[in-house]
């Protein structure tokens, strides 16, 4: 299992309503919370081949086809869809 790292990550549980939402998104493209910071915690289904999510730190994490993503509220990041 991957995981996305926590800014000032704790031992509190987040609780939250999900919501199914269709994002129709091709290869080589992107979008981006480097600027801003996600506004709402967030779950991602991983539905095509490979994801790149990057870090202002300029770390990243590849995720594959099936894997759950949570995005938590308030990380700077960005997604390629590979």
């Amino acid at each position: 299992m991957r995981q996305l790292p926590f800014e000032n990550e704790n031992n509190d549980l987040v609780f939250f309503r999900a919501y199914g939402v269709i994002h129709r998104w091709t290869r080589r493209t992107f979008y981006s919370y480097v600027s801003v910071p996600r506004g709402l915690h967030g779950l991602m289904l991983v539905l095509c081949d490979h994801i790149r999510v990057e870090y202002p730190d300029d770390s990243v994490v590849l995720f594959d086809k099936g894997d759950l993503i949570y995005i938590p509220k308030g990380i700077y990041y960005s997604i390629r869809f590979l």
